[in-house]
């Protein structure tokens, strides 16, 4: 492919006024230029935003083959529940860390136009400044509940009232048991290309939790590690590992 085929100006034009009004108009605009369906996701394939409706808000994505950078596109299956589609996706990442991804829906991804690439270049910058925002809007809407979090698994809080009481205002009930589980992943660089993988762990976890306790997931993300504060049932130790080797089994 020709590295020095740029976007049509017409294009670029159009893309960055649909991105001044927000990313749903932008991934609208994306979709009639290329006339396919486009979805924006999370690091985590949590899905942002569509052209298109789609009944589910977490997918799964299937590469044909390892992606070889971030700036490459990709040629995969999106699936989720009954749906499936081929895809080609692009990653956004700012600085070299992922935050994100761009997906066409197509029926063919082993070839395509050579004016796609430079599009979907242009278009992964653009999605990159509200995916950046958005981040850094739920950091700080996370920042109070973590410290929270962190002070409770430290031994910082002591009042029992204290705890249930701030507990409750995250729709946690600590009057019942709980118990803490600590995942820790390989040491990488925060902007590595592996960075990201704490991101999915966080959301792949945080949607076991719903699914199984219905609670927003209560937990400390840093560096590698994630702990985990979950409700338990079981009254004896024994049953109460089973319980919980059952639950991590579930994710993995």
């Amino acid at each position: 492919m020709d590295k020095n085929i740029a976007v049509p100006a017409d294009y670029m034009q159009e893309l960055v006024t649909a991105s001044s009004k927000g990313i749903d108009t932008l991934v609208y605009t994306l979709a009639e230029l290329l006339q396919h369906p486009v979805c924006i996701s999370s690091s985590a394939n949590e899905l942002v935003a569509a052209s298109s409706f789609f009944d589910f808000e977490l997918f799964h994505v299937e590469l044909d083959h390892t992606r070889k950078d971030n700036e490459s596109l990709f040629p995969c299956l999106i699936s989720a529940g009954s749906f499936q589609s081929r895809a080609l996706g692009r990653a956004i990442a700012p600085l070299g860390r992922i935050i994100g991804y761009l997906y066409i829906l197509l029926e063919q991804t082993d070839s395509y136009p050579e004016t796609l690439k430079p599009l979907l270049d242009y278009s992964a910058s653009l999605c990159s400044i509200h995916l950046q925002s958005r981040l850094e809007l739920r950091q700080e809407q996370f920042k109070f509940k973590h410290a929270f979090i962190y002070d409770l698994l430290y031994g910082n809080m002591k009042r029992c009232s204290e705890i249930i009481a701030t507990g409750r205002i995250w729709g946690w009930d600590f009057c019942c048991p709980h118990v803490a589980i600590l995942w820790t992943l390989p040491d990488s660089e925060p902007h590595s290309a592996d960075g990201h993988l704490r991101d999915v762990l966080f959301k792949v976890v945080e949607q076991a939790i719903i699914e199984k306790f219905y609670i927003n997931l209560a937990a400390l993300l840093r560096q590698n590690e994630l702990a985990v504060l979950i409700p338990i049932t079981a009254q004896t130790q024994a049953e109460q590992k089973a319980e919980l080797l059952a639950f991590t089994k579930n994710i993995f």
